[in-house]
């Protein structure tokens, strides 16, 4: 994280950017950010990508890691979003406010080897749908808006995967996708790639995920 501050900081010399390390489980932890004056005055936006996951058969895996994915997945997307909600309420600075849900691809992709992680993106798809819903519709939270994103998978330096043919974009594009559809109505995945690679997955057949399955053992 201290990298990515730095390298902020070099493209945009006049940001003002924070690194801070807390429990996102905790309930005392994210109040200590809100709580932060640099943070409590100018809080616009909220991007919430809490994730943990770990490999393998589920019935082979360490307890004690599912117990950790199941914690930070669910309990701290949730949290963290209440807490936001009450510190856009109580700073009074904007007229509107935003959360972008990170959530998966993985919650429409029935992968074994990941399947805990995958059932609980599903809990967040759905969490994350319903309070689009909830700050659409309720006079306590419509100065809120409430994106769904979904990644796909991202063309860095460390990660060329445009070379293997997937539908990949840059970090950028995505960003920028994202805010632009805050606000707006429709469903969004991030961007148009993503949009495509989220429709295939959702719309295979089941018979094609028994035989995909079954290939990688």
């Amino acid at each position: 994280m201290e990298k990515a501050k730095a390298a902020l900081k070099e493209k945009h010399p006049n940001a003002s950017v924070k690194v801070v390390s807390v429990d996102l489980t905790s309930t005392a932890g994210i109040a200590s950010i809100l709580a932060d004056k640099e943070v409590a005055g100018n809080l616009g936006i909220v991007v919430n990508n809490a994730a943990q996951f770990a490999t393998g058969p589920l019935l082979s895996q360490d307890p004690a890691a599912l117990h950790r994915q199941h914690i930070c997945n669910i309990y701290a997307m949730s949290l963290l979003s209440v807490h936001a909600k009450r510190a856009f309420i109580s700073q009074g600075t904007s007229s509107r406010y935003g959360m972008i849900q990170i959530v998966s691809k993985g919650s429409d992709y029935p992968h074994p080897h990941v399947l805990h992680q995958c059932s609980t993106k599903r809990f967040n798809d759905v969490f994350s749908r319903s309070l689009r819903y909830t700050c659409r519709k309720s006079d306590d939270a419509n100065t809120t808006d409430s994106l769904v994103v979904k990644p796909g998978l991202v063309t860095t330096k460390m990660a060329n995967f445009k070379s293997a043919g997937f539908f990949t974009d840059v970090p950028e594009n995505v960003a920028g996708d994202c805010l632009k559809e805050l606000g707006v109505v429709r469903e969004t995945y991030g961007s148009l790639l993503h949009n495509l690679l989220q429709l295939k997955l959702a719309y295979y057949p089941r018979q094609y995920w028994e035989w995909h399955n079954a290939e990688i053992g």
